[in-house]
């Protein structure tokens, strides 16, 4: 009978080494890794929109017709491309 209590209050060490030893912890360490996870994304996707921020006013400022840059007005290099077929 004293070695059933034993065993029982060995089980329950044993239950609460591995919540508090194990457990615990894993569960701590997930929630600061997904904390961490988004504050890096939401720093990127701010780092982001100030770049096509600053993108968006260069091309404001270096056009300011609303013209776009490469637009050649029908002047352009094109060359038709006929194919040679050789005799034999």
């Amino acid at each position: 009978m004293f070695l059933r209590y034993l065993f029982y209050a060995f089980l329950a060490y044993l239950g609460f080494r591995l919540i508090f030893d194990l457990i615990i912890p894993i569960v701590t360490t997930t929630r600061k890794i997904k904390k961490q996870f988004a504050q890096a994304r939401e720093q990127m996707e701010q780092q982001h929109q100030q770049y096509q921020q600053q993108q968006q006013q260069h091309q404001q400022q270096s056009n300011p017709q609303g013209k776009p840059e490469n637009v050649t007005d029908g002047i352009g290099d094109y060359i038709e491309f006929e194919e040679i077929k050789k005799e034999k």
